[in-house]
């Protein structure tokens, strides 16, 4: 069993108004943007929007388990009980717009609930690992969560520290428990799969996999009139990586391979355009069967 941390969030803000069908992004006032209000005061509710990229997570993965952890920094009332509760975004929403003229679609259910009452300076935790299971898989779009209380009648607010926070330890952040293939005979015993990317100025990386049970090589084909530079790079952790081959050119129209010379759990090829703004497109193969 792997836990895997994704934090902090690709987005987050909240949002805010007397009427809960027209709320105002990031409102202005005593609260900075390094907190996310959640809940009422006097007549305004609030509700926070949130947002995780799980590129991250190597491919072949079992998810067993996903929670969503918040740090309340500030708790308004805390003679109160409140009930706070996560829900699935199902409509597309930006941070960089000032006005929503309504707020984001969310699911009728809350995907979990927890009572908050005087808890200050400390985490929460929120189980969301069939959603989690679900955006990891396609099956639903990842749009992100919202957080209100189930009560917005009454004066329950709190803060929770967000991505702009000065301490990264009270960033939120998901956690995502994964079970390690495990060959069988029911097990497929090959590995393949194509990418097809877009090498540019700034180096970027193919999705994660998890190859610890496969002989396995990379072919990169170069499909654009321009040459490309490439790498293959490997992990034990998914988290510290080693480059396992020198940078390699792929002339344009050219295909080259890559393979590694080491056993490890994790791979992923790198790549860039050689010259600046000569942009092109690879088609990247990995192939391989099981020891």
């Amino acid at each position: 069993m792997t836990i895997q941390i994704i934090k902090p969030p690709i987005m987050n803000t909240y949002i805010s108004g007397s009427d809960i069908h027209r709320f105002m992004c990031s409102p202005p006032g005593r609260y900075s943007c390094k907190e996310l209000l959640i809940g009422k005061k006097t007549s305004k509710a609030n509700r926070a929007l949130i947002q995780f990229d799980l590129s991250s997570l190597p491919l072949f993965l079992t998810i067993t388990n996903s929670t969503l952890q918040i740090f309340i920094s500030c708790n308004e009332f805390p003679c109160i009980n409140k009930s706070l509760g996560v829900f699935q975004i199902l409509s597309k929403w930006t941070k960089k717009k000032s006005h929503c003229t309504k707020e984001p679609l969310i699911a009728s259910a809350p995907l979990d609930v927890v009572t908050i009452t005087n808890q200050n300076d400390a985490f929460v935790s929120l189980n969301i690992t069939a959603l989690v299971q679900k955006w990891y898989t396609n099956q639903s779009a990842n749009l992100g969560l919202m957080l209100k209380m189930m009560d917005e009648s009454t004066n329950n607010l709190i803060g929770l520290c967000s991505r702009e926070c000065e301490n990264s330890q009270a960033w939120p952040y998901l956690t995502v428990n994964i079970m390690d293939p495990v060959l069988s005979d029911s097990c497929c015993k090959s590995l393949d799969l194509t990418f097809h990317v877009v090498a540019k100025d700034n180096q970027n990386h193919t999705r994660t996999l998890n190859v610890l049970l496969f002989n396995y090589s990379y072919m990169i084909v170069n499909n654009s009139i321009y040459p490309a530079l490439v790498h293959l790079q490997v992990s034990c952790d998914g988290t510290h990586w080693q480059t396992e081959s020198a940078i390699k050119t792929v002339a344009a129209g050219d295909m080259i391979s890559c393979v590694p010379d080491t056993i490890t759990k994790f791979s992923r090829i790198c790549y860039q355009a050689r010259n600046i703004s000569q942009h092109s497109n690879l088609t990247i193969h990995i192939q391989g069967r099981t020891y």
